[in-house]
């Protein structure tokens, strides 16, 4: 992890009661269990959504005149799809031996290094259960109507590969809860620095000369303060920005970051804390 000092303006962001900083930061792992099709056979066909094309050369040509400017800007990885997914209106309905009923979609993005997903509408009832997971089986999830806000805003941090499932399960006796995806994010940068090209991994934006990993000799007595800090992932871009205290010591949700990394709705903005490379030289987190 870099200490990054903004050369602009900063923003402090509040986070209060319409952006619950503990539950986006903690939630990504979700509650215990596992996706149905994970434990038990299943009837139905995913229906699988083939999403466009995205031309990797032009995005990458933008990024480097972008750089070329010199101005300040959060760092591109990936492009958003703009979709309209939900329960009624794209994946298929089963009704599970227990009583449940299971709605399931497959996205696949074809060439993307990973996928990251933002809802429009998520309003899960008491006892549903939100899995998303990619071909290589992990998941995220299990995610819960402790995750319901008033916004009705969500969104998952990227998964590798270009395809991902998404399992939604609830009560038989239920109400009908709410979920519609609203981004499809395609990487086309490596940002979970799954192959060594430099031009397309999140390494290719070279650090300056005082940007220091926390884990070097000069990081040794901001071990406390690393924890504060985290790495923002929103929509297609990233940035980073860390936790502060207020003169009142009550523990209101405070979050510092830059002036120009404030981009699309902080409502989907996905905190990942615990993100820094694990020796001095490396680029990874």
């Amino acid at each position: 992890m870099k200490r990054l000092l903004p050369r602009a303006s900063r923003v402090l962001l509040g986070l209060a009661a319409s952006l619950s900083l503990t539950s986006l930061a903690a939630a990504q792992a979700g509650e215990e269990g596992l996706p149905p099709s994970f434990e038990q056979a299943l009837a139905t066909a995913v229906p699988v959504e083939v999403l466009p094309a995205v031309d990797v050369a032009t995005l990458l040509a933008e990024d480097d005149a972008q750089a070329a400017s010199g101005e300040p800007a959060p760092f591109r990885f990936g492009w958003g799809h703009e979709v309209e997914l939900g329960l009624f209106s794209s994946g298929v309905w089963e009704d599970l031996p227990g009583g449940e009923r299971l709605w399931r979609l497959r996205l696949s993005s074809p060439g993307a290094w990973s996928i990251n997903l933002i809802f429009d509408r998520y309003a899960l009832p008491e006892g549903a259960r939100l899995y998303v997971h990619n071909d290589a089986g992990r998941v995220l999830g299990a995610f819960t109507s402790a995750l319901n806000q008033p916004h009705g805003m969500f969104a998952t941090e990227p998964l590798a590969g270009d395809a991902l499932t998404l399992e939604y399960v609830e009560p038989a006796d239920g109400p009908v809860g709410e979920l519609r995806l609203k981004q499809v994010v395609h990487a086309y940068r490596d940002i979970l620095a799954q192959d060594g090209d430099s031009k397309r991994s999140a390494g290719s934006t070279k650090s300056g000369w005082c940007n220091i990993n926390v884990n070097c000799p000069l990081g040794a007595n901001w071990q406390d303060q690393k924890r504060s800090v985290a790495r923002l992932v929103m929509g297609g871009v990233l940035c980073s920005g860390a936790l502060i205290n207020n003169t009142a010591q009550d523990s209101r949700q405070f979050f510092l970051t830059a002036n120009h990394c404030y981009s699309g709705s902080p409502s989907a903005w996905v905190f990942q804390f615990n993100y820094e490379s694990p020796t001095c030289s490396g680029t990874t987190g």
